[in-house]
């Protein structure tokens, strides 16, 4: 039986598991059916994902996903579906890395989708650039991949969120230097990518997330309003199946009755809380791990009196 927690280090067996689908694989592609494996292995996964004692073996990882359910008031036998879902997702970046890098170009085509693209394009049509903000989800990196295929792979510019400091370098300086080049790249008519979910840069703005008091980082609000550029929500989903969806959605409005830029920014930041908050709700499974982790780390919001 092969064990380990794949959530942290997956054992030995289970890396060589991961090798022999490679090589299964690569084997069914020389006979033009790496696709028609890839969708085989996804039935064939999710059905070993919902049997109990699968569920057991990797119970340790799936506590915070079990956690985040029970704050989103998600419970019995929707929840337990969605555990089943997480694990077997989980299973399958490590399968197939979270860019999809391991599979061929043809077959990673014909496995991804993009809605709403049509909005980037209107907004670039404009002669600026756009900023598209995402969030951690658990195949967050096939955006790039799916990019990289494009006629702007090489046009994305990326904005360091977080503190530098860590390096040895002085973080204020760094965030200036990076917010500069990137209001210089949305002016050039660049697409500029971000994701302000995370923890390790400022996270000036709380809201409450799912019971829990969460900061969100301003700083693509603030890159927003000094460009000045459009900014889109990117998600990406991908179902048990096996089958990417990357959707843009509608961009977001700014406050034209601001009287403060601090309103003008919190007003930006709002709108991509209620867009993180839909997104979690819509596909609990596809969050990532660490970001799962991240979330519970975040106190609770005090009860009101």
């Amino acid at each position: 039986m092969i064990s380990g927690n794949v959530f942290t280090q997956p054992s030995r067996k289970l890396r060589w598991a991961f090798g022999g689908i490679h090589a299964m694989y690569r084997v069914a592609c020389a006979f033009w059916l790496g696709w028609l494996f890839y969708r085989a292995l996804a039935v064939a996964l999710r059905w070993l994902c919902g049997r109990h004692w699968v569920l057991q073996r990797f119970s340790a990882g799936l506590r915070p996903i079990r956690q985040f359910l029970a704050d989103a008031q998600l419970t019995g036998v929707e929840a337990d579906r969605v555990v089943a879902d997480a694990l077997m997702l989980h299973l399958w970046s490590r399968i197939w890395g979270v860019g999809l890098t391991r599979l061929r170009p043809a077959d990673f085509a014909s496995i991804c989708r993009v809605e709403g693209f049509e909005a980037v394009l209107a907004c670039l049509a404009d002669g600026g650039g756009v900023i598209c903000a995402h969030h951690h989800a658990q195949f967050v990196h096939s955006y790039w991949t799916w990019l990289a295929g494009t006629a702007y792979a090489s046009s994305t510019v990326f904005v360091p969120v977080r503190g530098a400091d860590r390096y040895g370098y002085d973080a204020m300086k760094a965030n200036a230097v990076a917010l500069r080049q990137s209001t210089l790249a949305l002016r050039a008519g660049e697409l500029v990518n971000v994701v302000p979910d995370g923890v390790k840069g400022k996270q000036g703005i709380e809201h409450d997330f799912f019971g829990r008091l969460r900061g969100f980082q301003p700083g693509f609000a603030e890159l927003a309003l000094a460009a000045p550029a459009p900014v889109v929500p990117v998600c990406v989903i991908m179902d048990t199946q096996g089958r990417l969806l990357i959707r843009f959605g509608v961009p977001f409005q700014r406050d034209s009755g601001a009287t403060t830029h601090h309103d003008a920014v919190l007003h930006l930041v709002e709108q991509y809380v209620a867009f993180l908050r839909e997104a979690w709700r819509g596909a609990p499974a596809n969050i990532g791990p660490g970001a799962l982790q991240t979330q519970l780390n975040f106190p609770l919001k005090p009860s009101s009196e």
